[in-house]
């Protein structure tokens, strides 16, 4: 009596089975394949994450100096034609501008100790330290980028500051109230000419007298002008001031201060409805809404 437990089976059956193993090496392959496709994919756009960062620092730093350089530029020139002092209110562009590249520096250069990575739960299944250790490696890679982040963003934020206040100098907002100049600095009395000698010694002192009186009316309006206007700019600078040291604290927060809002305030409510109603106006149906900063 045949060995039943040696037989083979037949041909159709063999190459059905042998089939249905290839497919399923061949889908295997492609999903090992696909998994380390997104993994490295994962790890070359982290690895690259720091470069990226360090260039967006140094386009501020860059951006700054080539502003600041051609407001220098400006400034001199409009001084030397209009012969004016420069107005105390031009300094608020150079400060913010001054500021931006010190704080894109110091998110450049200044060295900062770290956070320690917590060690991964050790595992016998491939797929799940593979996984661990991704994430090790993208959690270090975020703490290196993320560890001085503020002061990459108030670099930014002043930049934009000291962009919006170069008018600053060539821009009164209220005039300035004329002075009495004729009062300050009378112009001198024309000579009394009585000895046809003493006429041209006479006419010499009389024009520097003249000259002197001219040149004191026009600084003291150039003074007047310098210091016109300064308290607004003052104020506008102090505003930008704590916009760039605080929105960088406050920008973590911001979801909660807008629910806060849309909570305390029936407008603000309306509002988020209709926001709501215009992001997701043109969707499928059924396909989930778009999500927006404030949700």
């Amino acid at each position: 009596m045949p060995n039943r437990s040696r037989m083979t089976p037949d041909g159709p059956a063999a190459a059905a089975a042998k089939a249905e193993a290839d497919a399923q090496a061949a889908t295997q392959a492609t999903r090992v394949d696909y998994d380390k496709a997104y993994y490295q994919a994962m790890l070359d756009t982290a690895k690259g994450a720091p470069d990226r960062w360090r260039s967006a620092a140094e386009l501020v730093q860059k951006a700054a100096a080539a502003v600041g350089t051609l407001y220098a530029a400006i400034l001199g020139g409009a001084a030397t034609v209009s012969g004016h002092p420069l107005p105390a209110r031009g300094v608020f562009p150079a400060v913010f501008l001054g500021l931006a590249i010190a704080m894109s520096t110091v998110y450049v250069a200044y060295g900062t100790r770290g956070t320690p990575l917590q060690r991964f739960r050790p595992t016998t299944s491939p797929p799940e330290r593979m996984r661990a250790r991704l994430n090790q490696f993208l959690t270090a890679v975020h703490e290196s980028v993320e560890r001085r982040v503020y002061w990459l963003r108030a670099s930014v934020l002043a930049l934009g500051m000291g962009v919006l206040l170069l008018p600053a100098p060539f821009i009164a907002f209220s005039p300035p109230s004329p002075p009495n100049l004729d009062r300050q600095y009378p112009w001198p009395p024309p000579p009394t000419v009585t000895d046809p000698a003493t006429a041209s010694v006479a006419s010499i002192v009389y024009k520097a007298k003249v000259d002197d009186v001219a040149a004191q009316r026009q600084r003291a309006l150039a003074a007047i002008d310098a210091t016109s206007s300064l308290w607004t700019w003052t104020g506008l600078a102090v505003v930008g001031l704590l916009v760039v040291l605080l929105t960088p604290l406050l920008s973590p927060f911001g979801p909660a201060i807008w629910r806060w809002a849309v909570r305390s305030d029936p407008r603000m409510s309306q509002f988020e409805r209709w926001l709501r109603t215009v992001l997701n106006r043109d969707r499928p149906p059924g396909e989930p809404n778009l999500p927006y900063y404030f949700q």
